[in-house]
């Protein structure tokens, strides 16, 4: 996982949301489906943040 993000476990209810969110399609899922943030192609949009509907995600760009 890039370090520039910041996952909550405990607040995230591993909705997908981000799949369909990232413009870049920069993220994956792990076997227990978490978001796995690869960081290589990200433009810090800020969609992880703004669309999350648990708030579990920040991004430290």
């Amino acid at each position: 996982m890039n370090s520039a993000f910041e996952l909550n476990r405990e607040k995230c209810i591993c909705c997908s949301c981000y799949v369909d969110t990232c413009p870049m399609g920069d993220v994956t899922t792990d076997d227990e489906r978490y978001p796995v943030f690869q960081g290589v192609f990200c433009i810090y949009c800020h969609m992880y943040e703004i669309t999350c509907p648990q708030q579990a995600i920040t991004i430290h760009d």
